[in-house]
């Protein structure tokens, strides 16, 4: 039985004092409609993406605001050159919207928005609104919206790579290329990648226009993805170390040194790593398999108060905070987070259906009527329900619509309210109709809404007792 969403109200934007939020230490706000490129465009027909990104790119490091001033729209799904069209966002960026500030984008094969080893990000009041038609049924596992072609591909080989390599110094030779984490991450409309951290998101909405169909929800919200660390000499052999792998050095470093001995054979591959020291210092040096001789590197300047080392040679986002956001409309929220965390924030319509159900709901049993309650079926979640708890809306087969509290990995599904299904689906001008099974309540007259969600009254007549019956 389809999922029917249940409906919903984003949050009021609380905050459209510009002058406050920038602060008083002299920064600035800067309406994004005084940028040439930008249309404010309520109709979506204009593209403002390349004066976007020249805004954002100008205010980026200087403490100003960026103001999102009135709608604009962002043509990202040009067909085969979409994969140029991706937005970027540095670090030290403050972005906001006033009260009819809104993003929408149409970006369906690719992302709207990629943050990479981005830092100190906070962006206020943000309506970003997609409206992509991806045609999506079910994910299904690595299902994927269709057509993708080869925008992922191209977006990673012909746009990341050199963007990577222009502004973190990275070297891709002999086969090396960025981190490739399959094509969906590519087709998030907001991909997170390498040391993100800072991002900070309040009071913002994303969502799709109302009475989307769940066809075209957003297929990913946020992708969060590992990459190589800035100033890393990539080859085909490269293989990503993440979460601070932990070595030591046979003893503490003085300010000079140019080399260090392991406290032990490195056993792994041999690597160029990025080493933190101690100290906060960070050098790229060579490890060799089966050696403890690291070296020789860029003198320290620093002296270190430990022999314990953190090398690396790729990273993962940490710590984004949203606050009083609302979300409606999505397949897949936030994949791949760590250490993201929420404070208040509500979401509408959502369908992460990755169980290859293709947005139904199996329960152990046909219901008969009379039921107020269900129970899903065992052999296809036999954990339980696997999404979040909350209050559903669940399409039964003859079109009644039930209200109901679903609980993270509980198979109960109700209480609704008392079902009562027909024989056939009732005819447009019907007077009457047949139940399927005997009424089992007292004769009278009763309300009944009917599945196109109109209600009426119904006489209904329960049978007499059968002889020798007792009741």
């Amino acid at each position: 039985m389809p999922i029917t969403p249940l409906p919903t109200t984003g949050p009021t934007i609380i905050n459209d004092n510009f002058d406050l939020l920038a602060g008083s230490a002299g920064y600035q706000d800067v309406k994004l409609s005084g940028y040439p490129g930008v249309t404010i465009d309520p109709t979506n027909t204009i593209d403002s993406t390349a004066g976007l990104q020249a805004a954002i790119t100008a205010v980026t490091g200087t403490g100003n605001t960026l103001v999102i001033d009135g709608p604009i729209f962002t043509h990202i799904n040009t067909g085969s050159n979409d994969f140029e069209n991706v937005i970027f966002v540095g670090s030290n960026v403050n972005i906001s919207a006033s009260a009819s500030g809104m993003i929408t984008s149409d970006a369906t094969t690719t992302m709207s928005f990629c943050f990479v080893h981005s830092k100190n990000v906070t962006i206020n009041n943000l309506h970003f609104r997609s409206i992509a038609q991806t045609g999506t049924t079910a994910i299904g596992g690595q299902n994927s919206p269709s057509p993708m072609g080869s925008s992922p591909g191209n977006f990673h080989n012909l746009t990341l790579e050199p963007y990577l390599t222009a502004n973190y110094g990275n070297n891709f030779s002999g086969g090396g290329q960025p981190l490739w984490s399959g094509p969906s991450a590519y087709l998030a409309q907001f991909n997170v990648r390498g040391e993100c951290q800072g991002l900070t998101f309040n009071n913002c909405i994303f969502d799709v226009p109302p009475g989307t169909s769940v066809a075209n929800f957003i297929f990913t919200l946020f992708q969060f993805a590992a990459e190589w660390v800035p100033g890393l000499a990539v080859t085909s052999g490269s293989t990503p170390i993440v979460s601070n792998y932990l070595t030591t050095t046979n003893a503490t470093l003085a300010i000079g040194a140019t080399t260090f001995t392991l406290s032990s054979l490195w056993t792994l591959p041999t690597y160029q790593m990025r080493v933190t020291f101690s100290s906060g210092e960070q050098r790229f040096v060579q490890f060799t398999t089966g050696s403890t001789s690291v070296g020789s590197f860029t003198a320290l300047t620093l002296p270190q108060t430990s022999t314990q080392i953190v090398v690396d040679t790729a990273a993962l986002p940490m710590g984004l905070v949203f606050n009083n956001c609302y979300v409606d409309g999505v397949l897949m929220g936030l994949v791949g987070a760590a250490g993201t965390q929420m404070y208040n924030c509500r979401w509408g319509r959502y369908s992460d259906f990755q169980d290859g159900t293709n947005g139904t709901v199996t329960f152990s049993a046909p219901l008969a009527s009379g039921a107020t309650s269900a129970t899903l079926s065992s052999s296809v979640y036999p954990n339980g329900w696997p999404y979040q708890s909350g209050q559903y809306a669940f399409t039964l087969s003859q079109g009644q619509l039930v209200y109901c509290t679903m609980t993270y990995n509980q198979p109960t599904v109700g209480t609704f309210g008392t079902q009562i299904f027909f024989t056939s689906q009732p005819y447009a001008n019907a007077t009457g109709c047949s139940l399927s099974a005997a009424w089992q309540f007292g004769t009278g007259t009763y309300n009944i809404t009917l599945s196109d969600g109109s209600t009426n009254t119904l006489v209904v007549t329960k049978p007499p007792a059968r002889p020798g019956a007792t009741r």
